[in-house]
């Protein structure tokens, strides 16, 4: 005969909210409900405003002047512009930036924004910005 002390007994755990819910109960904190307010967001504009304002040896330049730049030069039809552009986006590469061309329902300012494509591209160029951990924020959009 089995001792009914040393059977394990389950008990059934169901998610969700309980059925009884009080007017009174206060609401969750929750960052869903206030993205620009949870740590995970001021970490990726604190690491935004720090590229932006990386200054591109090779061309002379902030990241933010670079992307206002490219944004003029766009639509010139010049050559020269076109390859001051194309150079510009080269070198913004080597920094793991990517340039993207803005679709006209993003509403932007610029023709373009610049994207983290290429996280360890850019520790390598800026070792300092390794504690805004750059590696954990690939696809950050910037402009």
């Amino acid at each position: 005969m089995k001792n009914p002390a040393k059977t394990p007994k389950f008990t059934l755990i169901q998610g969700g909210k309980s059925a009884v819910i009080s007017e009174a109960a206060e609401p969750f904190a929750s960052y869903f409900h206030s993205p620009g307010n949870s740590p995970s967001a001021f970490e990726s504009n604190r690491l935004r405003r720090a590229i932006l304002g990386l200054r591109v040896a090779e061309v002379g330049q902030t990241v933010e002047d670079i992307l206002q730049e490219i944004s003029d030069k766009l639509d010139t039809g010049e050559d020269y512009d076109f390859s001051r552009v194309m150079f510009i986006k080269d070198r913004l590469e080597l920094y793991g930036l990517r340039f993207c061309l803005a679709r006209p329902e993003m509403n932007l300012v610029r023709e373009g924004y610049l994207m983290l494509a290429w996280p360890d591209r850019l520790l390598r160029k800026h070792p300092e910005l390794a504690g805004l951990h750059p590696l954990a924020h690939q696809s950050l959009t910037l402009g």
